[in-house]
């Protein structure tokens, strides 16, 4: 479900509305450090001087840094090279897919190269799961800080120590569950320590995608503050209700999933994308973005239904298509017209009496105007997108933006979802 500053809760087989947001959250929205932007990147200048900070964007024309708290702009002319972590990120996740998963070694080797990387939360959580495969394997208990107290290994605490076989018990609950954390996201679950690693792996997969995708469209900035996410695998600790499968909530900047049924990394990087998609275009220096609730659900189902593949080794493809959808749209005896798809609220994906349709027509007018009619809309749906990262997101900003008559518009659009969308 889309953002909002109340609570939008996503259902499954009929939505309803929730406050309760019970659970701790652990983080705080207001405190998460006054910069992050710490001299961790360095783009080497043709020159022979350097740029210390954090590489905010490479773009066709420029490299732009982020120095303590100011932008430097340098053209791509003047760089040499550039060290950052965004790329050793890309790397690192690139080596995970080219090793062998069950063997311990090699993900104490990703463990080893994250460290030296300075991907510290990446490296936590490879150790980890090398731990998820061979809980005696000696290294990554060395490379975690463990101790070996007798025929027993022991996690220090901030009160002496736990067992290791307690400590994994111990995190089936979920306010003593896992807290991990990558790059660009900070994870609690209660998943199993497994699961809990691929979660974050996923996490991370979808931040590349999405910055693939858009970034390149919208000049897109590198996150350096993190989207907190709970995926909790219990019905009791998780907050959004019964029969919710998620939402994401502005005010503390967190996603929250529930899997405790199943754990659907789909699920994840749909919920994922409404962090995305605030923390790229509100949550920013200039505050300006405004996604319209039809975009921001139409946009986070594209990344959801373009992800396939193995948990934890997902691949992204973004011709694929949802075909549910098109058959809901075509068949609904009175589909949702243009102005009013626009016009869709929050409130209209949680507890309207046209909630199918609302996601089915969100998500196909977004693969319309991606590759309907030869796709003679895609530049100006994202002209549109850039005008939504500067608070013009209004129907009126839309049909200026895509510049075509509405009535044949939507003639068009109808065509295009009979025929498979």
């Amino acid at each position: 479900m889309g953002t909002n500053t109340t609570l939008g809760v996503e259902g499954s087989g009929g939505a309803r509305w929730s406050r309760r947001l019970c659970v701790a959250l652990g983080w705080s929205a207001l405190a998460l450090g006054a910069s992050t932007a710490a001299a961790q990147d360095r783009v080497r200048l043709t020159d022979g001087t350097a740029v210390e900070g954090r590489v905010v964007l490479e773009a066709k024309d420029r490299v732009v840094v982020r120095v303590g708290s100011k932008d430097r702009s340098v053209p791509n002319a003047q760089v040499a090279a550039i060290d950052s972590l965004a790329r050793s990120l890309r790397e690192l996740l690139d080596r995970w897919r080219g090793a062998p998963p069950n063997s311990p070694a090699a993900l104490l080797d990703l463990a080893q190269f994250a460290k030296g990387r300075k991907l510290s939360g990446e490296a936590r959580t490879f150790a980890l799961l090398a731990l998820a495969r061979n809980r005696e394997f000696e290294p990554a208990h060395v490379f975690l800080g463990h101790e070996r107290k007798g025929a027993n290994w022991s996690v220090p605490q901030k009160n002496g120590s736990l067992r290791y076989e307690a400590w994994i018990e111990r995190a089936r609950d979920f306010s003593d569950g896992w807290r991990l954390e990558s790059t660009h996201f900070a994870l609690r679950s209660n998943l199993e320590l497994e699961q809990a690693c691929f979660a974050l792996l996923e996490l991370e997969f979808a931040y590349q995608a999405f910055f693939d995708w858009l970034g390149p469209e919208l000049e897109l900035q590198e996150l350096l503050e993190p989207i907190h996410v709970q995926v909790h695998a219990d019905e009791r600790s998780y907050p959004g209700g019964s029969g919710n499968a998620g939402f994401f909530d502005d005010e503390s900047n967190t996603a929250f999933l529930d899997a405790s049924t199943a754990f659907d990394p789909a699920a994840l990087v749909h919920e994922a994308t409404h962090g995305l998609l605030f923390n790229t275009a509100m949550r920013t220096r200039a505050s300006l973005g405004s996604i319209p609730a039809w975009l921001n659900e139409g946009l986070a189902e594209t990344l959801r239904f373009a992800r396939d593949g193995a948990l934890a080794n997902p691949r992204y493809d973004f011709e694929r298509r949802a075909a549910f959808y098109a058959t809901i749209h075509s068949q609904a005896p009175k589909p949702l017209d243009l102005g009013r798809v626009l016009a869709l609220s929050v409130e209209d994906f949680v507890f309207s009496s046209h909630i199918g349709l609302a996601y089915a027509q969100s998500y196909t007018l977004v693969q319309f105007c991606l590759r309907g009619d030869e796709r003679a809309h895609r530049a100006r749906f994202f002209e549109y997108l850039r005008s939504c990262y500067l608070g013009k997101s209004s129907a009126t900003a839309f049909k200026a933006a895509l510049q075509t008559n509405e009535r044949d518009f939507e003639r068009a659009w109808l065509a295009f979802v009979r025929a498979g969308g």
